[in-house]
């Protein structure tokens, strides 16, 4: 099947296109996003965020038996993985 123009990812722009998806939908700032919404949030498949949080690579919140992640905490994840330029 072939995807819509507006779903696939651009080398530009991808970043600000997924946060943007989550920031501005009107959830709470301190709202706790399950697997998919990680993966939405992060511009990647819930069965990458299961094998991350697998590997304890994410930190999140267990609700029971659920697993939900905060914003805060895939913010951190991004940051920690930040790799500067040489020059």
């Amino acid at each position: 099947t072939a995807v819509a123009p507006e779903h696939r990812l651009s080398a530009v722009g991808v970043g600000e296109r997924c946060f943007a998806s989550i920031n501005g939908s009107g959830e709470p700032e301190g709202s706790l996003l399950d697997y998919a919404g990680a993966a939405r949030y992060l511009c990647t498949t819930p069965r990458h965020i299961r094998e991350l949080w697998a590997k304890r690579y994410l930190a999140a919140t267990k609700v029971g038996r659920s697993v939900r992640f905060s914003k805060k905490d895939l913010d951190a994840f991004i940051s920690a993985r930040r790799v500067r330029a040489l020059r």
